[in-house]
């Protein structure tokens, strides 16, 4: 009887998850944002940079509506940021593997979609550039960074960072055309005294394509 009751629950989740769709994505966009140095002996001003972001995108859907879902997505950002206090002036162009997984409630109809989007993310540095300016003698430093090599304040990079967003989507073929904008705040540089530890903040500006297998009917 135990067993019987078994399989039928097992059917029964694996025809549930049959039903519910799953979206994939390309995803490309311009990343908006800055590190603000936090040092107790250090007062900093920084200044917004641009870079760019790609990666893919995974949306399954978790409920019978379609009203909620769990979003993942892998990709590559590029950070730039120039920050200044009185004895030096630093700019930064840093490119990092990120990864995030979000929270997503949904409304979609057959025409258009809105997102609502939240969660965690993660980057780790995986190659860049910073110059340094002394502003007493006029020198300039360039130093490249890069994971595995160089000093081990180089590696710890590696950025934590909490994200909410909205997207809105239109029906082209077998999927959505979305536009998205997304607000993120995160800690730079963890793990490690060596180095100036960054609240870093910014906008992310996405347009993806959701395609979804069940619209070529």
């Amino acid at each position: 009887m135990q067993k019987h009751f078994l399989i039928v629950c097992v059917l029964a989740f694996a025809q549930a998850q049959k039903n519910k769709s799953t979206l994939f994505a390309p995803r490309l966009g311009i990343n908006w944002g800055q590190y603000r140095t936090k040092a107790d002996d250090v007062a900093s001003r920084s200044y917004w940079g641009g870079g760019f972001h790609g990666a893919l995108g995974l949306q399954h859907q978790l409920d019978p509506k379609g009203w909620w879902a769990i979003q993942g997505e892998i990709g590559v950002t590029q950070r730039r940021s120039t920050d200044r206090n009185l004895l030096y002036d630093y700019r930064y162009n840093l490119w990092g593997a990120d990864i995030a997984v979000l929270g997503v409630w949904r409304w979609m109809r057959k025409f258009d979609a809105l997102f609502l989007e939240a969660g965690p993310s993660s980057s780790i540095l995986i190659y860049g550039k910073y110059w340094r300016r002394d502003n007493l003698t006029k020198e300039e430093e360039t130093r490249r960074v890069q994971f595995g090599r160089g000093e081990a304040r180089d590696v710890r990079r590696g950025e934590v960072a909490f994200n909410l967003g909205i997207a809105a989507g239109y029906l082209a073929g077998p999927g959505y055309l979305t536009a998205g904008m997304r607000f993120w705040h995160g800690i730079n540089n963890i793990g490690s005294g060596l180095f100036q530890r960054w609240h870093n903040y910014g906008v992310l500006m996405t347009l993806s394509y959701w395609y979804d297998d069940s619209l070529r009917d």
